[in-house]
C-alpha cells in the first residue's frame, strides 16, 4: 500500500509539474506575442513619421527649386500639399521636428508680407533653416543608424543640402 500511495504522490507531483511547465510555456508565448505586437506598432508609428517628413522635405525642396526656375505654378501647386504636410508632421512628428515646421512657416509668412529685398532674404533664410532643422530631425528620428545599419562613418553637409 505505501508504493500506491508513493505512486500517487508520484503521479499527483507530475501532474502540477506537468500543468507548471504548460502555464509557465503559456506566459512566454503572450509575452513575446506582446512584446512583437509592440514592435510591430512602434514601427508602424516611425514609418508615419518618416513618411510625414519626407513629404514636407520634398515639398519645400520641390517648391524650392520651382521657383528658382520661374515656374508660375509653384506657389498654388504648394501651398495646400504642404499645410496638409505640415500637419501630418505635427500629428506623427517629434517635438523637434513640429519646431522646425514651425520655422518653415514662420518663413513663408514673412515672405508673403514681405515688402523688399531684406525681407525676401530674411524670410528665405527662415525658411531654408527650418528645412535644414527638419531634415536633421527627421534623419535622427527615423534615418539610419551607424551601428545598426553597417554605415561608414563619413563626415557630410548637414541640412537639406546646397540649394538652387
Amino acid at each position: 500500500m505505501d508504493n500506491a500511495i508513493a505512486a500517487a504522490v508520484i503521479a499527483g507531483i507530475s501532474g502540477v509539474l506537468g500543468s507548471l511547465t504548460g502555464f509557465t510555456g503559456s506566459l512566454y508565448l503572450a509575452h513575446n506575442e506582446t512584446v512583437q505586437k509592440q514592435e510591430e506598432h512602434l514601427i508602424k508609428r516611425r514609418d508615419e513619421r518618416k513618411a510625414a517628413y519626407i513629404q514636407a522635405i520634398n515639398l519645400v525642396t520641390d517648391w524650392q527649386w520651382r521657383r528658382a526656375s520661374n515656374d508660375p505654378n509653384a506657389d498654388r501647386d504648394f501651398t495646400i500639399p504642404f499645410v496638409r504636410s505640415a500637419m501630418a508632421v505635427r500629428l506623427y512628428g517629434s517635438p523637434a521636428s513640429i519646431n522646425a515646421v514651425d520655422r518653415i512657416q514662420s518663413g513663408l509668412k514673412q515672405l508673403n508680407n514681405a515688402q523688399d529685398r531684406r525681407s525676401l532674404d530674411v524670410a528665405y533664410t527662415e525658411i531654408n533653416a527650418g528645412l535644414d532643422e527638419l531634415v536633421e530631425v527627421a534623419r535622427s528620428d527615423v534615418g539610419p543608424r551607424l551601428d545598426e545599419d553597417n554605415l561608414p562613418d563619413v563626415s557630410f553637409r548637414r541640412g537639406a543640402g546646397p540649394r538652387t
